[in-house]
C-alpha cells in the first residue's frame, strides 16, 4: 500500500512539473514570436479642390485636372474616393471608422488653394500619426497643420531647366541614380515651380537647391510625401515621374496589389458598356445613329428590323446587304 501511494504521488510530480515547464516554454514562445503585420486598409482619399461634374459622376480630363492621378489610381486597380473641398468638410468622420480604426491607408492631397477655411488639420494629422500615410502632390500646403506633417516651409516660386539629381539612397528612389536620371532632363520647360525649404523632411530627389521630393516620418507606420511636379498631367505622360508616384503610393500605403503579367510591348483594348452611359456616366459617349447613307456605305449584315418595320412609312426603303460580288445593292419597296 505505501509503495503504491509513493508511486501514485511520484507519477502527480512528474506530471505537474511536465505542465510547469510546458507552460513557460509556450510563454517564451509567445514572447520571442514576432508581433503579426498591421496592414492599411487598401483604400486612398483623393483630395481635390472642386469637381466639374455638380453629380461627382463624371471625371473630366478637359475640366478636372486631377484626372491623371484618378486615371493611375483606376489603371493600377487602387480602390480609391474622392472628397472635394468646396463642397465637402473633411474631419474624423471621413478619417475614421465608428471603432475608432482609420478608413483609409494613404491621403493623397492634391489641392492647392490660397486659404484653407474648411478642412479640420487636427484630424488629418490624428489620422496620420494614427497610420494613415500621408501624400501631397503640386501643392503649396498653405497650412501650419500641414506643413508640419511635412517637415517642408513653403517659400516661393521658381523656374528652372536643371536635371534632377537623387540626393539620398531610398526606396522610392532605389536605381534612379543609373538607370533614370537622365531621362529627367527638363530642357525647355520653364514653367513655374514650388519652392520649398525641409525643417525636419528628408530630401530624396533636388533640383540643385530646390527639393522636388521629400519624406518625413510622421509615425511608427506612416510618413508624409511632397511630390514636386510640374503638374498632374505629368504623372501620367513621363514613365520616369509616373514611377515616382507610384513607388511614393506603396511606400505610403505599404504594398499595391498588382497584377502577376508583363504587359510590355502588348495592347490592351477594354470595352465596357455599363448602360445609359450616354446619359449617366459619360457626358461625351452617344448612341450611333445611322442614317440611309451610312448604311449603304459598305457590306452590312443587318440593316433593318422588327421595330423598323413598323415606324417606317411606304415612301422610305429597306436596305438589303450588299452584294459584295456584284456591287449592286439590292433593295425593295414597302
Amino acid at each position: 500500500m505505501d509503495s503504491y501511494c509513493t508511486g501514485r504521488r511520484r507519477l502527480i510530480g512528474l506530471l505537474s512539473f511536465y505542465l510547469a515547464v510546458s507552460m513557460l516554454a509556450s510563454r517564451a514562445a509567445s514572447a520571442e514570436a514576432p508581433s503579426a503585420v498591421n496592414i492599411k486598409p487598401y483604400r486612398v482619399l483623393l483630395v481635390v479642390e472642386h469637381r466639374s461634374d455638380p453629380y461627382g459622376l463624371v471625371v473630366s480630363s478637359e475640366t478636372d485636372k486631377f484626372q491623371p492621378v484618378a486615371a493611375l489610381l483606376k489603371a493600377w486597380s487602387v480602390p480609391f474616393d474622392i472628397l472635394q473641398l468646396d463642397q465637402q468638410h473633411l474631419d474624423t468622420s471621413y478619417l475614421f471608422r465608428r471603432m475608432g480604426q482609420i478608413r483609409y491607408g494613404t491621403v493623397i492631397w492634391l489641392a492647392d488653394p490660397s486659404s484653407y477655411s474648411q478642412p479640420d488639420f487636427l484630424a488629418l494629422e490624428e489620422a496620420t500619426r494614427a497610420g494613415t500615410g500621408l501624400v501631397v502632390v503640386g501643392s503649396r500646403f498653405l497650412d501650419a497643420t500641414l506643413a508640419k506633417l511635412l517637415g517642408l516651409r513653403f517659400k516661393d516660386l521658381y523656374t528652372s531647366t536643371n536635371n534632377l539629381q537623387v540626393a539620398h539612397e531610398h526606396y522610392i528612389t532605389r536605381g534612379m541614380a543609373t538607370r533614370e536620371t537622365a531621362t529627367f532632363g527638363q530642357g525647355h520647360d520653364y514653367s513655374e515651380r514650388i519652392w520649398v525649404e525641409s525643417t525636419s523632411a528628408e530630401v530624396l530627389i533636388a533640383q540643385d537647391k530646390h527639393p522636388v521630393l521629400t519624406v518625413n516620418h510622421v509615425g511608427l507606420e506612416s510618413s508624409a510625401l511632397w511630390l514636386g511636379s510640374p503638374n498632374l498631367s505629368v504623372l501620367c505622360d513621363s514613365a520616369p515621374w509616373r514611377n515616382l508616384f507610384f513607388r511614393s503610393l506603396v511606400w505610403s500605403l505599404g504594398y499595391v496589389v498588382v497584377p502577376n503579367v508583363d504587359y510590355a510591348h502588348r495592347v490592351i483594348f477594354e470595352l465596357d458598356d455599363w448602360g445609359t452611359a450616354d446619359k449617366g456616366f459619360l457626358s461625351y459617349w452617344r448612341y450611333l445613329e445611322p442614317t440611309e447613307e451610312t448604311i449603304s456605305r459598305g457590306p452590312h449584315k443587318a440593316v433593318a428590323t422588327k421595330s423598323c418595320r413598323r415606324k417606317c412609312r411606304s415612301q422610305h426603303r429597306i436596305r438589303e446587304p450588299t452584294n459584295e460580288e456584284g456591287g449592286v445593292a439590292m433593295g425593295s419597296e414597302i
